[in-house]
């Protein structure tokens, strides 16, 4: 937390916080996340907390058509961004 923080002043925005598997999309005036904080123009004028926006990473399912060949089992759950091992060569 900041202390000591003078009515009328502006803060700086601190490091972006971590979450493992959710994204995090900015600082909030309320805990519901509907008005971002403006850091370049928002002041302090009395006791404030402000919220951390956070949203689950997307996740997907990545199948494989082997065109005939034998089945190649699909990756599920795969998070967005992420890179796939390529499967083994299907056989005919």
């Amino acid at each position: 937390p900041l202390t000591n923080v003078a009515s009328g002043a502006r803060i700086t925005e601190p490091e972006e916080p971590t979450w493992e598997g959710q994204i995090f999309g900015g600082w909030y005036k309320e805990a519901e996340t509907i008005t971002p904080w403006d850091f370049a123009a928002d002041t302090v004028t009395g006791n404030v907390t402000l919220y951390a926006k956070w949203t689950p990473v997307p996740r997907y399912m990545v199948t494989f058509d082997s065109q005939g060949g034998s089945a190649v089992a699909p990756l599920t759950n795969v998070a967005s961004g992420a890179r796939i091992t390529e499967p083994e060569e299907p056989t005919w």
